[in-house]
């Protein structure tokens, strides 16, 4: 085993002997310039994963059924019916019929904000 005193005459033999004179500020500069640099570096991945999450989100929004409308569907049926039945008539009638926003039938008899005064 190797004492302490044959590692460090192990070590002198590959030791520099007179490192040049501006290797010790051009250390300090790259390290602050390193720091500098990768100061915001940890950021890129967080704002990755949000982005990745956000396009998820807005595809599954995106993607989601729309309320099916029992009176509109009524009014469908009944025109394509109307119309000889069939798929054709099926599409013919949904482009035709309007489609009118769900309400809360609680809402219906609510005032608007412009009648208030």
């Amino acid at each position: 085993m190797l004492s302490d005193h044959d590692l460090e005459a192990a070590l002198k033999r590959y030791r520099v002997a007179e490192p040049p004179s501006g290797l010790g500020p051009a250390i300090v500069e790259g390290a602050a310039r390193a720091e500098r640099e990768s100061k915001y570096e940890w950021i890129w991945g967080p704002a990755a994963a949000a982005a990745i999450v956000a396009l998820w989100l807005s595809v599954q929004i995106a993607m989601a059924e729309e309320p099916v409308d029992p009176v509109r569907e009524a009014e469908v049926a009944f025109i394509a019916e109307s119309l000889g039945g069939g798929e054709d008539a099926r599409a013919y009638a949904e482009l035709i019929v309007p489609k009118q926003p769900i309400v809360d039938p609680s809402r219906v008899f609510e005032e608007e904000p412009w009648q208030e005064r």
